[in-house]
């Protein structure tokens, strides 16, 4: 399997959390990627942007929106 630049960012912002002293567990919330859940009890999309400019902008597409809703319910 191929490793791509999403991998190594998802990676990274993994290894914050992970390194955190109240991590306890990681796990896939469905096939959506960078959908996960931290711990029991906290929900995370991972999101990469491709542009510079600004920086910290993201897309959210709508099969994304409806992700964080079903987390939301």
């Amino acid at each position: 399997m191929k490793i791509q630049q999403k991998d190594l960012f998802h990676g990274a912002a993994l290894t914050q959390i992970i390194e955190h002293n109240s991590f306890k567990a990681l796990n896939k919330v469905d096939d959506k990627y960078g959908h996960d859940l931290v711990n029991t009890d906290r929900r995370l999309m991972i999101k990469l942007t491709e542009t510079d400019n600004p920086p910290w902008q993201f897309t959210f597409q709508p099969d994304d929106l409806q992700h964080l809703r079903d987390d939301i319910e």
